[in-house]
């Protein structure tokens, strides 16, 4: 069986594009940016409501090309260092235990697990090195080494498409994630897992009958 499994709010809690941004611009010692990119992920000051309100509006998160941008000029080798460090750290220090434990289950039961994630390969490819498995995430975009505050690759939306090779193979599939924008991928598992921030949340999976892994109130 092959085990398909998003990272933040799934087996992380947290939003690990920004919290790796603001590390890595706190590193290079841009400490107003990185300041600004937490107000934003927190939704507070003027930019943060702003692009609060735009979510709410489009459905996009506006916000998130608006905080890539902010590592232009960064070198390729400083970004990768800053996410291996910041990778396992997050691992330690934002588990989501009860996710963990049912893909822990599915691994032991065989399951092949490759993390599918639109966060950035610098957080994703350290994590998956450290859990030995395998994984699809967003790509940086650099130029002559240096990033150019956009992606190259985009998850985002679009899992099914980085995936298909593995679906393609015949093999059972099982998926875990929270998050609803994964929906199309989900309908094609056989073992469908959702982890569930609150009971509200239910009534959208419904349709596809999936187990529910309750982590919040």
């Amino acid at each position: 069986m092959i085990v398909l499994s998003d990272l933040d709010h799934t087996l992380v809690d947290e939003n690990s594009t920004y919290g790796f941004v603001r590390m890595a611009l706190e590193e290079a010692g841009r400490s107003d940016d990185a300041e600004a990119v937490a107000r934003l992920h927190a939704r507070t000051g003027g930019r943060g409501f702003l692009f609060a309100a735009l979510h709410r509006v489009t459905g996009s998160d506006l916000a998130r090309p608006w905080a890539l941008g902010r590592l232009a000029g960064l070198e390729r080798d400083f970004l990768a260092q800053v996410g291996r460090r910041y990778a396992p750290a997050l691992w330690e220090r934002a588990p989501l235990e009860a996710p963990r434990d049912r893909l822990e289950e599915l691994q032991r039961d065989g399951g092949r697990v490759v993390l599918v994630s639109s966060s950035l390969e610098e957080v994703v490819a350290p994590i998956a090195e450290l859990l030995g498995v395998d994984h699809r995430a967003s790509a940086l975009a650099y130029q002559g080494g240096r990033c150019t505050g956009t992606l190259e690759r985009d998850l985002t939306g679009r899992k099914e498409d980085a995936v298909e090779e593995l679906l393609r193979s015949g093999e059972p599939l099982a998926f875990l994630t929270d998050n609803l924008t994964d929906y199309d991928l989900m309908a094609r598992a056989d073992r469908r897992i959702v982890v569930l921030r609150r009971a509200s949340e239910r009534a959208a999976w419904a349709r596809l009958e999936p187990e529910f892994v309750e982590v919040g109130g």
